[in-house]
């Protein structure tokens, strides 16, 4: 299969619809909370939409979204994402006000912006928190603003041909932040490796601002912080929907005063092509201070990998760490590079898990990436299967964070991000403790009074310094202390009294749960499988999904029902620094305005599906009936917008079809009882070009139909539902044709 090209291009080629972005940012000890403001302009004298595909932190959790159009303020709502679909294109071709956001993947998202008119302004403010990751003293803030080439197919994921990032040397907009930090961390040493910055601190309150007004969305704005006193654990008490809710921000200190037993650590690095650059060096230079940190109990392999894999050390398999094994390791991996192809990561995997451990010796997987594939699931996938510990080291400009740190926390290890400029030794020190701790995984919580449920269930592995977030449900307010005990393998308990505080109270207005309370119940999604399970309490507590989308709609007041449709127009990602090889610092002007970038590997571009639940059911269908092969009546649609380019209103007939047997057959039955002709047919089109959903139709296609048959249900005045039953049921002895056509006009009503 060819994966999706990473299109670079000039902003030039289009006008620039996204203007800039504006984040505000509040720290606390426990949780951050950002503000994004994103101002959309269109500079063109016809209609626009825009679509937008940026990354958040994978652990963020979106809570309000409104859009600011002149001097309205317009707020939506979190809704089904089929519905939202529907709405949304509903509202696109009615000529109506239309902004939804969809997410993607974890810290993926995009936001559409419809029927935004010329020298029209649309901002969209949306508010997200996350709860913080301590480690030890110190604490760091990313900021992503840009989304690297990514390895594979993401048609293969899901993404429709508009969500697909393309790409640029310079994004035409820039980034501007401000960082507040509250109470314990005002006098803690701040330091930005990613961008100047200046500080200043009054009256409890540091106050962080970019040293220029705006900056370049090529890399992640990354803030260092650190106390002397470190982190501390803490216990919040908030309402919920239907009871109380305590979240647990547990820090242990681990004493590692227990003999250090042989290991055994399985060395993977990526070498694709996106890695050269800052990224190569920086995985080289991990390495280095890897393999000098081992004891000579210790053992090690190394593999490299890009488009296909290969042991770096000729076969060795698992090397006992002696000197010599060690010089002979560090002169090959000065020699290695960013000159492999793809990002190839499940196969490497695989390998380096399959490697033979030696008797006796625990061995766990280190694996450094940029981390920059749309594939997730099968390197989760491989790594479940193995049941080793992946402990992750993220290195770049932009790395995928749900990618390195997902298959971290999943098998039980532990991730670190690196950004160029940032020192390296101390998290590969870090990393190196983790994988040499013993497995912490036997953890109890005692309560005054039994909660109802626990989130999560099972302990994952619990490391010294890290930070490990608990959430508790109980019908009334817990009173007391919370107490956490850790029993250690080798029969210690590290236990920890932990004080109940209450949560601030919120705006009593508002109508959706209180934020923890929907931290809460977004971390619960994320490991939710069940669709209708997962639907429900991200709807419950307002919340985005894989299953919901947030949809904010006005109607227009023009009266206007003349047919121009949006064109769209795509926000181009700047290019990451330090991508392909080029520097972090300064991004290299020898590109071309047309250049394709590839990761060494051969692409195409894929056209996207609709999305439809019917798709695969009506496909079948038509293709099974003897209307003729589905080519020929995909082209005569195709032919019949075309032609009418001038009037594309003009309703369809059953003599521009000319179709034969059994279609039109039910066509003319539901004629001779009623309905109206050209609105039977537009209707069959219509649902004939959601159904085939391979990408045979342009958007501007299926548009067409959309507003055509709207435009025939109103002319009509007959009612969608009362409709859908009677075309049911004259195509009821088409197989499942009853059940497509009642599952599409109740979607469509």
């Amino acid at each position: 299969m060819h994966a999706q090209a990473a299109i670079l291009t000039t902003t030039n080629e289009a006008s620039v619809v996204l203007t800039g972005v504006t984040a505000d940012v509040v720290l606390t000890p426990g949780m951050t909370e950002v503000s994004v403001k994103q101002c959309y302009s269109n500079q063109e004298s016809i209609p626009v939409e825009a679509v937008y595909t940026f990354p958040l932190p994978i652990d963020a959790v979106l809570l309000d979204m409104h859009v600011q159009l002149g001097d309205r303020t317009l707020t939506g709502n979190v809704l089904p994402r089929q519905e939202a679909e529907n709405s949304y294109e509903d509202a696109i071709v009615d000529g109506d006000k239309a902004v939804m956001l969809q997410q993607l993947q974890p810290g993926l998202f995009t936001m559409n912006v419809g029927n935004l008119l010329p020298a029209e302004i649309c901002v969209i403010e949306y508010r997200f928190i996350s709860l913080n990751r301590w480690a030890g003293k110190s604490l760091r803030f990313s900021l992503p603003s840009t989304i690297a080439p990514r390895f594979g197919d993401p048609a293969a994921i899901g993404l429709a041909p508009q969500q697909v990032p393309e790409y640029s040397m310079d994004g035409g907009q820039g980034l501007s932040i401000t960082v507040r930090m509250l109470d314990a961390l005002a006098d803690a040493r701040i330091a930005s490796p990613t961008h100047p910055i200046t500080i200043e601190k009054d009256g409890g309150v540091a106050r962080i601002s970019l040293l220029s007004e705006t900056i370049a969305m090529d890399r992640d704005f990354v803030l260092n912080i650190d106390t002397d006193a470190g982190a501390s654990s803490s216990a919040c008490i908030a309402p919920d929907l239907n009871g109380w809710l305590v979240h647990t921000s547990f820090c242990p200190h681990i004493d590692s005063t227990a003999e250090r037993l042989p290991h055994a650590v399985k060395l993977v690095l990526d070498c694709s092509g996106s890695m050269a650059g800052d990224s190569i060096t920086q995985g080289r230079e991990a390495l280095l201070r890897i393999v000098d940190s081992m004891s000579p109990s210790d053992y090690f392999s190394l593999l490299r990998f890009g488009s296909t894999y290969e042991d770096a050390l000729d076969g060795a398999g698992m090397l006992l760490a002696t000197d010599e094994n060690k010089k002979m390791a560090k002169a090959r991996i000065k020699l290695l590079d960013a000159d492999m192809g793809g990002t190839s990561i499940a196969p490497a995997l695989k390998a380096a898990l399959q490697i033979r451990n030696p008797n006796d010796v625990p061995a766990d997987l280190l694996l450094i990436t940029d981390g920059n594939v749309w594939d997730h699931e099968t390197s989760a996938a491989t790594a479940r299967r193995f049941g080793h510990r992946i402990f992750t080291v993220g290195v770049g400009s932009a790395v995928t964070e749900s990618y390195v740190r997902g298959l971290a926390e999943e098998t039980g290890g532990a991730c670190e991000l690196v950004s160029p400029n940032e020192e390296m030794a101390d998290k590969i020190h870090r990393h190196f403790l983790r994988i040499n701790s013993p497995r912490c995984e036997d953890m109890e919580v005692c309560w005054n009074s039994k909660p109802t449920r626990a989130f999560p269930e099972k302990t994952r592995c619990v490391y010294d310094d890290d930070t490990v977030h608990l959430f508790h449900w109980f019908d009334e307010a817990p009173t007391g202390d919370v107490t956490i005990k850790l029993n250690l393998p080798d029969g210690r308990v590290v236990s920890e009294v932990i004080p109940l505080q209450m949560a601030e109270t919120q705006d009593s207005t508002s109508t959706a749960a209180h934020d923890l309370a929907r931290v809460a119940a977004a971390t619960i999604i994320r490991s939710i499988v069940d669709a209708e399970v997962g639907a429900k309490l991200a709807l419950d507590y307002q919340l985005m999904s894989e299953w919901t989308n947030y949809l904010v709609t006005e109607k227009s007041d023009s009266g206007d029902n003349a047919f121009q449709l949006p064109e769209l127009r795509k926000v181009r990602s700047q290019v990451s620094a330090g991508w392909g090889g080029s520097s972090s610092l300064r991004m290299m002007e020898s590109f071309s305005s047309d250049m394709v970038c590839y990761d060494s590997i051969s692409f195409e571009e894929r056209p996207g599906r609709d999305q439809s639940s019917h798709s695969e059911e009506l496909a079948s269908f038509l293709l099974a009936d003897d209307t003729g092969p589905h080519e020929f009546l995909i082209a005569k649609i195709k032919s019949l917008i075309a032609s009418r380019q001038g009037d594309p209103l003009a309703p369809f007939l059953r003599a521009d079809l000319r179709l034969e047997g059994s279609i039109d057959f039910a066509i003319q039955q539901l004629i001779s009882k009623g309905l109206d002709e050209s609105l039977v047919v537009t209707a069959f089109l219509h649902y004939f070009v959601l159904g085939i959903g391979d990408g045979s139709f342009s958007r501007y296609e299926r548009r067409t139909l959309r507003k055509l048959y709207r435009a025939e249900l109103v002319k009509s005045g007959v009612d969608p539902a009362e409709t859908g039953k009677r075309i049911v049921n004259a195509f009821a002895g088409l197989g499942d044709w009853e059940d497509v056509v009642a599952a599409g006009f109740g979607l469509a009503a």
